[in-house]
């Protein structure tokens, strides 16, 4: 994770001709995607079948104090990861560049919000309906679950004041400058512009300023992610003998380095370059 009890901050490193690192804002170590719907998601669901699993973290049987992260983002990311991973093996083509987390010293810089700056950026961040974050969540092992925090009604009306209309315009342009980055497959836009107008306004109620999201009940299925917006890393890395990637959350290392030698992984669960740890 990029911060928090599994920081990744420290092991940051610059992309080079051989590495390229992705840290997804908004993204948890681990989040309802992957809990809930990942085991689910056969790519038969439709959006929102799919969107109904994610909302659903009370089948995830984690006894967290506060609603998990609920942005799917990314899954979404770490799919386009894997594919930039193999085209740059196959044709040498490296995957795009990515700005860092913003920092505040050793923490991450929010905005009015509350919502991550820089990193890698996907409609859930650019266009939220909550506050999506790898942090907050009380408890030594369940922080890695993260939080959702709804917008208040007065921030979201100010983002979107002509509604839901407004609100899934963004949302669409957001997706599409995802895929032009270079973040997001653009076979996977249609499945998450879909997610997104399930979450106005079933997953983003709001009964005012200090409301928090109450789960539904009910149970579930879907596909699966692990990230961290504000704390979290994922590794991917081709060698001369094969590939390999690697994640953890909210950030994405690829690199076709060789490897040299086999070096245990960090205490940080940071994810490096094979040819920063040989």
């Amino acid at each position: 994770d990029v911060f928090g009890a599994l920081s990744y901050l420290s092991a940051r490193q610059d992309d080079s001709e051989s590495f390229r690192l992705w840290e997804v804002a908004g993204a948890a170590h681990c989040d309802t995607y992957f809990l809930c719907a990942a085991p689910f998601d056969s790519g038969a669901l439709t959006a929102a079948e799919l969107a109904d699993l994610i909302d659903r973290p009370e089948s995830s049987g984690m006894p967290v104090q506060q609603p998990m992260n609920a942005a799917p983002g990314m899954h979404f990311v770490l799919q386009r990861a894997f594919a930039a991973l193999d085209e740059w093996i196959r044709s040498g083509t490296p995957p795009a560049h990515a700005d860092r987390l913003a920092t505040d010293g050793d923490s991450l810089a929010v905005d009015d919000a509350g919502i991550g700056r820089g990193g890698v950026r996907t409609p859930w961040v650019d266009a939220p309906t909550a506050v999506y974050s790898g942090l907050g969540q009380p408890g030594a092992m369940n922080e890695l679950f993260g939080t959702t925090r709804p917008l208040p009604d007065a921030a979201r009306v100010a983002r979107y004041p002509d509604g839901r209309a407004d609100y899934l315009a963004q949302f669409r342009a957001a997706t599409a400058t995802a895929v032009d980055a270079g973040f997001v497959l653009a076979a996977d836009a249609a499945e998450i512009e879909g997610l997104g107008a399930h979450a106005w306004p079933a997953r983003a109620v709001c009964s005012g300023p200090d409301s928090v999201r109450t789960p539904q009940t009910g149970s579930g299925s879907g596909k699966s992610s692990s990230s961290d917006a504000s704390t979290g890393a994922w590794s991917a890395s081709s060698m001369s003998a094969g590939s390999n990637l690697r994640a953890t959350t909210a950030a994405i290392a690829i690199t076709t380095a060789p490897i040299r030698k086999a070096v245990p992984m960090p205490s940080t669960n940071a994810c490096l370059a094979p040819s920063a740890r040989a």
